[in-house]
Order: C-alpha cells, then sequence, then structure tokens
C-alpha cells in the first residue's frame, strides 16, 4: 500500500535556524497492518505522517501510494488522492463545531462530488458500526471527547479509505476510551484490511500494534 524510500525533509534550508526533521527514511506499509510510530517529541514523527498525508513534501526521496508516485503530483492531484485514498484522524478531532455529527461524518464525501444521499447512508452505517447512530444529529460540541474521536474514525471509514493516519488518537482522552478507539483502529486493520500507522507517546498504545517503530532525530532508530 505504501513504500518510502529515502525520504529527506528539512525545514528551513540554508539559514541558521535549519532543522533536519527526517534524515532518510524507509518504510514498507502493508494492507490489514498497524504500525505504531514513537518517540520525544521533535523527533520527525508528525512530518512523516504530513508527508504521508501528502499535506507536505520531501526534497529528496520516493513516495508510493498503492502504487502511484505521490510526489509527481501536482497539488490539487494531490488533495484528491488525499480526499478518497487517506483518512487523517487528529488528537483535536479536526471536526466542525456548530454542526452534526452526521455533516461532520458526510463532510469528505460531499466535497468528493459524492451525491448527498450516497454520503448520508454511507456516514449513517460508519456512525452505526462505531455506535454513534443514536447522537447523529447532536451537535459534535455537545459530544464527550471519546465520542468526538470516534466521530473522526467515522468520518475516515465512511470515505472509504484504505489508508488511516492517526496522530495520537488517544492523546486527550481517558483509559477506558483510549481502550475502546485502539480496538477500533486494530478492527479496521486486521478486519476491514486497512493499513493503519498511529503516532502515540503511550507505550500501552503501541504495544498493541503489528510493528513498532521508533524514532529518533529523524531516523529510524528501532524496530519492534
Amino acid at each position: 500500500m505504501v513504500t518510502l524510500e529515502n525520504i529527506y525533509k528539512t525545514y528551513c534550508p540554508g539559514k541558521p535556524e535549519q532543522v533536519q526533521a527526517l534524515g532518510g527514511v524507509d518504510l514498507q506499509l502493508n494492507a490489514g497492518e498497524l504500525v505504531a510510530i514513537t518517540g520525544p517529541s521533535g523527533s520527525g514523527k508528525s512530518t512523516l505522517l504530513h508527508i504521508l498525508s501528502g499535506l507536505e513534501t520531501p526534497e529528496k526521496g520516493t513516495y508510493l501510494l498503492n502504487g502511484v508516485d505521490m510526489l509527481a503530483l501536482k497539488d490539487r492531484q494531490r488533495c484528491k488522492v488525499r480526499n478518497q485514498e487517506i483518512g487523517i484522524i487528529l488528537q483535536d478531532f479536526g471536526l466542525m463545531d456548530g454542526e452534526s455529527v452526521l455533516t461532520n461524518a458526510m463532510l469528505p464525501l460531499l466535497i468528493r462530488g459524492t451525491s448527498r444521499k450516497v454520503a448520508r447512508r454511507r456516514a449513517e452505517d460508519a456512525l452505526k458500526r462505531l455506535g454513534l447512530g443514536d447522537v447523529a444529529t447532536k451537535n459534535v460540541s455537545r459530544l464527550s471527547g471519546g465520542q468526538r474521536q470516534r466521530v473522526a474514525i467515522a468520518r475516515a471509514l465512511a470515505q472509504g479509505c484504505k489508508i488511516i493516519l492517526a496522530d495520537e488518537p488517544t492523546g486527550n482522552l481517558d483509559t477506558l476510551n483510549t481502550e475502546n478507539i485502539v480496538t477500533i483502529l486494530k478492527e479496521l486493520a486486521h478486519t476491514d484490511g486497512c493499513s493503519v500507522i498511529i503516532v502515540t507517546h503511550d507505550p500501552a498504545v503501541a504495544a498493541q500494534a503489528d510493528t513498532v517503530l521508533k524514532m529518533k532525530d529523524g531516523r529510524w532508530a528501532q524496530v519492534i
């Protein structure tokens, strides 16, 4: 599903404040695999996730997504691939306050051009699967942290994405909600065949992944 080879990313190149965020990173991610990426703050984890999502581009390296050269695409083309292929789950949920749960789950599909009828059906199915069917009409601002995170996951599920990128998805949650979210992400990988990457500082979350990759100073320090 995903191949990274020799990825380099430098911020402020040629300036005194230059920082090399990634220094020659390789990654192979297969369908049905759950990978956790750990490491201290500033080690390059979020930068790697941004490159995988197409939000940033490296100055050197290869990124293939289902055989497509992502770095050869124009910005508009990468946006289209991201909308159709990649589900992004953020620590702060990335939801639209003031809108309903259902609207939030439908939004990427509507942006894609999916008919409202189909988008609604797919969003409702995803919400029901995640135990949110009874709150579909509620404003997301009225939900608990665990519920809001499940809405973010339902949004990715409704998109039909086969690649899920989760940046500290349990960072703001209590123990019970953390366990629930990790169980859902494991199910998406092992049952639905998605490729799932979790960036986390939580050793207990990382321990449930198929593979744990530890970053340090923009490189892989350890593979478990």
